[in-house]
């Protein structure tokens, strides 16, 4: 039942936490006065690293890790080992796409033969190993060609990877993000544009950007949770920005994403405006707006929706200042128009003028 954190509900996190955390809970219950000489549990990468869409399932087998750390510190006999894919036709691998596969491999991790893992299982259990042992089959090529900010610490240390620069951003000082925002409106939307088309493309497997639609729906692309965590990862770490983990879902087309990040770096204009994602003038927007009338508004049934940004209530008061809530509808015709717009458009965060009016 795998699925980003915001996506899950409290029965999808017990109902995998069940087979895992209850199961261990118990088998370790009913045999510690037993004398074991094994205590062995398998567990996954996942609850040591974390993996992309699966929330609850790397939960699960952190809880499991951290039982047998337990049995361990109080003198019993226990290991848990946290295994990496394994090349299978069946079980959890058996259900990958060549996507998913691909993927793997790309962010360096490879699929353990059943006998490389078998020969792991005979020699940690022989051993007498105890705590959580990781066996997961690794590219070293391929980790060090992840940037050092999305690579965990563990492996970073492991291939000797330290962080450094944001692979696509090109020569110069600053973020990518930075010399994107200096350029011309039209230039920065088409720049952006081929960035996010290009890094999608490369998620979902096609040979060319081009080939992508910009107004199609991801989910209608095939962009699952994994692809969508490895999406909003690889537009980060090319832009040197923190974009939200719910980035495709909160905009789910190529042009949404685009119109997201383009707002996250437009620079103000000298006059303290902002220019749109489209490259129009904010202040053109703003002197239109305020030609038009309140009864008009009203008519149109936008008065309403304006007054909530702008923080009046549609009573007439003011819900920061919280008024008589009492007040006559009517009032709102005596505000001054190109005030009221000015408030909305400012975030509810009337000047001077507008307090007097």
């Amino acid at each position: 039942d795998d699925g980003v954190v915001s996506s899950l509900s409290a029965g999808r996190v017990e109902a995998v936490l069940r087979p895992k955390m209850d199961a261990a809970w118990y088998l370790d219950e009913l045999t510690r006065g037993g004398g074991l000489a094994r205590f062995v549990v398998f567990s996954s990468l996942a609850g040591t690293l974390g993996a992309a869409g699966q929330g609850n399932y790397a939960a699960a087998n952190a809880a499991v890790d951290a039982l047998v750390v337990g049995r361990v510190a109080a003198g019993l006999s226990g290991v848990s080992l946290a295994w990496g894919v394994w090349d299978a036709e069946g079980g959890m691998a058996g259900r990958l796409s060549d996507r998913d596969r691909e993927r793997m491999v790309r962010e360096g991790l490879v699929p353990l033969s059943a006998g490389v893992g078998l020969s792991v299982l005979d020699r940690v259990v022989g051993e007498g190993r105890r705590g959580v042992v990781v066996a997961a089959g690794w590219s070293v090529g391929g980790l060090r060609g992840r940037s050092g900010e999305r690579l965990p610490a563990l492996l970073r240390d492991l291939v000797g990877v330290r962080r450094r620069v944001a692979l696509d951003a090109p020569a110069g000082s600053g973020s990518f993000a930075d010399r994107l925002a200096e350029l011309p409106a039209a230039e920065r939307q088409a720049a952006v544009t081929e960035l996010v088309r290009a890094r999608a493309a490369a998620v979902l497997g096609h040979d060319s950007p081009a080939s992508l639609p910009v107004d199609q729906a991801f989910h209608e692309l095939g962009v699952d949770s994994l692809a969508a965590v490895e999406l909003r990862n690889g537009l980060g770490t090319a832009l040197g920005l923190r974009l939200p983990t719910t980035l495709v879902f909160d905009h789910p087309s190529v042009r949404a994403v685009v119109d997201y990040v383009i707002r996250q770096i437009t620079p103000k204009t000298d006059g303290g405006d902002h220019v749109t994602a489209d490259g129009r003038d904010e202040t053109a927007i703003r002197k239109a707006l305020q030609t038009v009338q309140v009864a008009a508004l009203r008519a149109a049934g936008l008065l309403d929706g304006l007054l909530e940004l702008a923080g009046v209530r549609p009573d007439g008061s003011n819900g920061a200042a919280a008024q008589d809530e009492t007040a006559d509808v009517d009032a709102i015709d005596e505000l001054d128009t190109e005030a009221l717009i000015r408030m909305a458009l400012d975030n509810g965060q009337p000047d001077d003028e507008t307090q007097e009016g």
